[in-house]
C-alpha cells in the first residue's frame, strides 16, 4: 500500500469480510489471529477486486525458507509492504524467480 486511498481500500476490504480489529496503515496491515476460513475468502475475494493480496507469515517464511536453500543464496529479506523479495549471493534472477514460481507465488523478475 502506498497511499491513504489504499489504506481506506483495504479498511473496506476487512469491514465487508467482517474482520474487525485489523490494523490498516500505508506499510501494511496486521491481522487479527484465528479468523474464519470463510471470513478470509471473502477478504481475498474484495482484497484481489481492488487490486491487492494478503501475504501471510508462513508465506513470508515459506519464500524465505526456499530461497535460502538454494545454491549461492547467502540472504533473503521479503518486505511485505512492497511486495519485494531480495536475494544477496550469487544466484541468478531466473533462478530464484523459478524457484519462487514452484513453490506456488507468482515472480516476475525485474528489469
Amino acid at each position: 500500500m502506498v497511499c491513504r486511498h489504499c489504506v481506506r481500500a483495504v479498511t473496506a476490504a476487512f469491514d465487508t469480510a467482517g474482520i474487525a480489529g485489523a490494523q490498516v496503515s500505508l506499510g501494511h496491515a496486521v491481522v487479527p489471529h484465528n479468523i474464519p476460513p470463510e471470513r478470509l475468502a471473502i477478504l481475498d475475494r474484495e482484497l484481489a477486486a481492488g487490486g491487492f493480496a494478503r501475504i501471510t507469515d508462513h508465506e513470508t517464511a515459506t519464500v524465505e525458507k526456499t530461497l535460502l536453500a538454494l545454491p549461492g543464496v547467502e540472504s533473503v529479506t521479503v518486505d511485505l509492504s512492497t511486495g519485494r523479495v531480495t536475494v544477496e549471493g550469487s544466484a541468478t534472477p531466473a533462478t530464484v524467480s523459478e524457484a519462487i514460481t514452484n513453490a506456488g507465488f507468482t515472480c516476475p523478475i525485474p528489469s
